[in-house]
């Protein structure tokens, strides 16, 4: 008895989380008719890399300029797990 209750539950919550996970109430992008000439909703679109304050006329003056990042200091591959002297090496440790 106990069995078939667990199963039921279970076969419940499933079917729950498949018939909400894939619904969706949004119509961006899409046409919408409003009677007389059917309109287009833009797509709402968000920059892909997060804007910088840097001044719109700034020049190096022909210097090679490297730059290096990360999505954050979480990552493994950038672990360490002690000070060694290297400049790279310290201040990942340091995050």
């Amino acid at each position: 008895m106990k069995k078939m209750i667990c199963c039921l539950l279970a076969l419940s919550m499933l079917s729950a989380a498949f018939l909400t996970g894939c619904g969706s109430d949004e119509t961006v992008g899409e046409t919408q008719d409003t009677g007389a000439a059917a309109e287009t909703v833009p797509a709402e679109t968000e920059p892909a890399f997060e804007a910088d304050d840097l001044p719109a006329d700034l020049n190096y003056n022909g210097t090679t300029v490297t730059t290096f990042g990360w999505s954050g200091p979480a990552l493994p591959e950038f672990y360490v797990d002690e000070q060694n002297g290297d400049l790279v090496h310290d201040a990942i440790f340091k995050l």
